[in-house]
């Protein structure tokens, strides 16, 4: 994937970050914007999903992650977009994708934030390209 693309991706995922980190400042209206903002793919979903959701979830048993926790969880997904970003037709990278996914999951609980993050938006948007690509090629 070439840098420039790249750079719009770690903005997706630098800006879900900032939002979990201020997450008593993020209101809906700022959920639609970042949602809107970032319309590549179904990275949105990082918003509409993701931060939405954990922001839901701390509203209702007031215990917000430490920041730090998020500053990692949101470096391990963009690691992982990056590590993955190029999908090849190819059994073997597909199996390896699956097991790959599995670390962080595992690494934080299957939390519902770390599902929606990996699962719905970074594999999901890991096949789209895929899949794009397959219509060009």
């Amino acid at each position: 994937m070439k840098e420039e693309t790249l750079r719009i991706y770690w903005q997706v995922y630098t800006d879900g970050m900032r939002c979990l980190k201020n997450w008593d400042k993020i209101d809906e209206k700022t959920i639609e914007a970042m949602t809107a903002k970032h319309q590549i793919g179904v990275m949105g979903r990082v918003f509409s999903l993701a931060v939405s959701g954990e922001i839901r979830r701390i509203k209702e048993d007031m215990t917000p992650l430490h920041p730090l926790m998020y500053q990692d969880i949101f470096v391990d997904a963009w690691n992982f977009f990056k590590t993955h970003c190029d999908p090849v037709e190819d059994e073997e990278w597909w199996d390896k994708l699956v097991e790959d996914i599995k670390i962080p999951l595992k690494k934080y609980h299957e939390t519902a934030l770390v599902k929606h993050l990996f699962v719905d938006v970074t594999l999901e948007e890991i096949e789209r390209i895929y899949k794009e690509e397959r219509k060009h090629a």
